[in-house]
């Protein structure tokens, strides 16, 4: 793992290099012995020092442990273990320094430190910090930055590892409303009045006296005749509520819509997303403009899911609106009885969709409160720091690239 080592005299360094300027200047002038011991005294002080700083880093080898990906508005520990490779010399008070930084460069980087007392020889101590990310994306990790300034608190050595790590933040999640899913069974209710009463569409349920209009492949011959009445099999339905949610991040020059907006959008996709993970039930498909065109035929195991948030935790507004393309992509390629939904933040003359074919197209407006009806949505806000891990050990909560933002980032170099 490759380094870069800095040395450099701290502001109590610099008091004591004035301070034995002085002894060394009087000295001189004065003639006198003693103060020129003083001063090769003070000079050995010094040399002892860079010494220890020295080799207090050297033998020190860092891991960090970053999770791959992490929801926005939820904390995440970012872990180092820091490993001690001597045989005999101990380091003690080390500074844990970490930088992070957005890869879309809209933010300053932060800075986290931590701090590790004592490490033995041949051991590996364990330091974490909590971060929390307010705003999706992708952030960098660099490399780690070791530093101490003991024994003497007179001169700071770092040492920076060539090491970078990469963690994409999702979209918050936020809350369907029961307008959402009265929506979703209403545009199925047609398909499920149509299925024949009795017929085999799922599951056995339980056997039921015949009425009319029972299909007669239904009914139970054995059963009915031990009765001496007819008896039919009933079946569970099969509620085929297939959806093609379309997103189209539009803002053309005259229309002037807010971050909130447009995060809002992107919120309401990944939220739909994370309950069909959760609740299952039906088949469904992406497409997303954000500006590429992108087209997810089916999102059905968490590797796929994990696709679409990563693609919506980078997905950037474009000028022009591109809903005729997704709804073309969308006739072409749904099936017969498909819902489809579009959600634009164009506003409402921003596209112009084509024919939906007989199948169910809906247009959702986020620049509008027409969304607000069907979906609940908060900016994640400040969060509650976290002080003591499993073990006791203080660790260091950091709000990073959000609102309210604040890093706990002690002096300690």
């Amino acid at each position: 793992m490759s380094s870069k080592c800095s040395t450099m005299l701290c502001r109590e360094g610099w008091y004591f290099l004035g301070v034995l300027g002085f002894v060394v200047l009087s000295a001189m002038l004065r003639d006198i012995n003693l103060l020129l011991a003083l001063a090769g005294m003070m000079i050995g002080i010094l040399l002892y020092h860079w010494r220890q700083v020295v080799v207090g880093i050297g033998p020190l080898q860092p891991r960090r442990a970053v999770p791959d990906a992490v929801q926005a508005g939820t904390p995440c520990s970012i872990v180092f273990n820091v490993h001690n490779r001597s045989a005999r010399r101990t380091s003690q008070a080390i500074v844990v320094e970490d930088r992070i930084e957005r890869l879309d460069d809209a933010h300053a980087p932060q800075t986290t430190r931590t701090f590790l007392p004592i490490i033995a020889p041949r051991q590996t101590e364990r330091v974490a910090y909590q971060a929390c990310f307010h705003d999706r994306g992708q952030y960098r990790f660099a490399g780690p930055r070791l530093g101490t300034r003991f024994p003497l608190g007179l001169i700071s050595h770092r040492r920076q590892f060539q090491t970078d790590d990469v963690l994409t933040v999702y979209p918050s999640c936020g809350q369907l409303l029961p307008a959402w899913r009265r929506l979703r069974l209403n545009a199925h209710a047609g398909s499920r009045r149509s299925t024949r009463q009795g017929a085999a569409a799922g599951d056995f349920f339980a056997l039921r006296d015949w009425q009319s209009g029972d299909s007669r492949r239904a009914i139970h011959w054995k059963t009915s005749a031990r009765r001496g009445a007819l008896v039919v099999r009933q079946f569970e339905q099969q509620q085929d509520e297939n959806l093609l949610l379309l997103l189209d991040l539009c803002q053309p020059p005259e229309v002037k819509n807010s971050t909130d907006v447009i995060e809002q959008a992107i919120s309401f996709v990944a939220t739909v997303v994370a309950e069909h993970g959760q609740r299952g039930g039906g088949r469904l498909s992406l497409g997303l403009a954000v500006p590429d065109v992108r087209f997810f035929p089916s999102v059905s195991n968490t590797t796929q899911a994990a696709e679409v948030m990563e693609a919506l935790a980078v997905a950037t507004v474009h000028e022009h609106s591109q809903a005729d393309l997704l709804a073309n992509e969308a006739v072409r390629q749904a099936r017969h009885g498909v819902q489809t939904v579009l959600v634009t933040t164009g506003g409402v003359g921003s596209a112009v969709l084509p024919p939906a074919n007989g199948k169910s197209l809906m247009r959702i407006d986020a620049s509008s409160d027409q969304l607000a009806s069907y979906f609940q949505w908060e900016r994640p806000g400040t969060l509650e720091r976290v002080a003591l891990d499993r073990s006791g050990r203080h660790l260091v909560f950091a709000e990073v690239f959000g609102r309210n933002t604040t890093t706990n980032d002690p002096k300690l170099l």
